[in-house]
């Protein structure tokens, strides 16, 4: 398969390295035309240029229009021999339409109760990254991350009541993670003289809830206290920089 496919290429660059065959595929990207039309338009004579189409033609860069009841072929180039001349705008569809299954299959899945171990788990994660991307605002931006916390810490609570210590020590550390960029956010938000007093209220009484989350684990499983220590610092200093902020101290020491 691997010597079809090299042999292939190198034909087709043969092909294409041709400059009247080059300047038939340009031609035709313009619009269909006749051997005729061609050998007038390149300065070529028409025998030369029927040679070249018939070599176009063997590698799939050109097509035949053969309408029934009319004496003249037309030729056009096929998808092929556009990809080969417009190659980018091939890859931004590419791209445009994985994206789109991407959004269309994980806002499908986000109606679902998803955590570790589902396979379709990994669309939910797409999901949230491409809601990230597409947000501009700061203080969007805050909010999406600060309810990621709340999702990993419930999932992490599944996940250990399941016995799965692997995905649970992975989802304390994507815990840590979104609590640390929201940190992060809310400096920026407030260095921009953004209003963050409504986030920081939404934190003060959401995080408490995180703690009690956070120290019933380690009770009942003494053996995340290492795993959950650092997520517990973070924590408090995500809850001084609200509380700073809410209660009217500017101050973020």
């Amino acid at each position: 398969m691997e010597n079809d496919e090299f042999r292939l290429s190198r034909d087709l660059i043969k092909t294409i390295s041709a400059d009247t065959r080059s300047d038939i595929l340009k031609a035709l990207d313009k619009r269909q035309m006749t051997a005729s039309e061609l050998s007038r338009y390149l300065n070529k004579h028409v025998t030369t240029v029927h040679e070249h189409l018939g070599v176009l033609s063997t590698t799939k860069l050109i097509e035949k229009i053969e309408r029934p009841g009319r004496k003249w072929i037309y030729y056009k180039l096929s998808k092929d021999g556009r990809k080969i001349l417009h190659p980018e705008s091939y890859k931004l569809v590419f791209v445009f339409t994985t994206i789109l299954f991407l959004i269309m299959s994980s806002f499908y899945v986000s109606s679902l109760d998803l955590n570790p171990g589902n396979p379709f788990y990994s669309l939910k994660r797409t999901r949230e990254n491409i809601e990230i991307f597409f947000v501009r605002g700061d203080i969007e931006k805050v909010e999406i991350h600060f309810s990621l916390t709340s999702k990993r810490l419930q999932e992490t609570k599944i996940m250990i009541n399941q016995g799965r210590t692997l995905e649970t020590l992975n989802l304390i550390g994507d815990y840590r993670r979104e609590m640390i960029i929201t940190n992060e956010l809310m400096k920026r938000a407030k260095d921009r003289n953004i209003n963050i007093s409504r986030i920081s209220q939404d934190i003060i009484e959401e995080y408490p809830k995180h703690q009690v989350v956070i120290y019933n684990l380690i009770k009942n499983y003494p053996e995340l206290e290492s795993a959950l220590n650092p997520a517990i610092d973070q924590l408090n200093e995500n809850q001084k920089i609200a509380s700073a902020e809410y209660y009217g101290n500017h101050s973020y020491e």
